[in-house]
């Protein structure tokens, strides 16, 4: 009797756990919408970007197709610059994914790679830049 409820709560909460993961799955129509956050890190070696402490203040849009449009206004060791940028994301069933942005303005900015996790049904972005010589983390909120 004992090993009978044992096999049965297991398979129970297999089944709850299966039926979760269900829900929980990602996908990229699920990413649709304006986001709004921040990035904080360091330059620690770029051949282009002052090295030092960086931050920036950003807003994306997403349609939901792997479109991402966005501007932000990063600080360069104190050297303020207003960026607009343009790219794509791909996501997978498990809520992470990258992305690759061009630096569309100003001109000579390398392009922005990203990893990233998605959390609270897509309403969060939680992500790090995965450019060589950068150390940076951010999270972007669904407005």
């Amino acid at each position: 009797m004992r090993l009978t409820l044992a096999i049965a709560t297991v398979l129970m909460l297999v089944a709850i756990g299966a039926s979760t993961q269900a829900e929980e799955e990602c996908r990229l129509a699920d990413l649709r919408g304006h986001f709004a956050g921040h990035i904080a890190g360091a330059h620690v070696v770029s051949p282009t970007i002052l090295a030092g402490p960086a931050a920036t203040l950003t807003i994306i849009t997403v349609d939901g197709h792997g479109n991402v449009t966005g501007s932000d206004v990063v600080s360069f060791n104190g050297t303020i610059v207003p960026r607009t940028f343009a790219g794509t994301v791909t996501i997978s069933p498990d809520c992470t994914g990258s992305g690759t942005f061009t630096v569309l303005t100003p001109a000579g900015f390398p392009d922005i790679h990203i990893s990233f996790a998605l959390t609270a049904k897509t309403r969060e972005i939680h992500f790090i830049l995965t450019n060589p010589g950068l150390v940076a983390a951010g999270s972007l909120v669904k407005e």
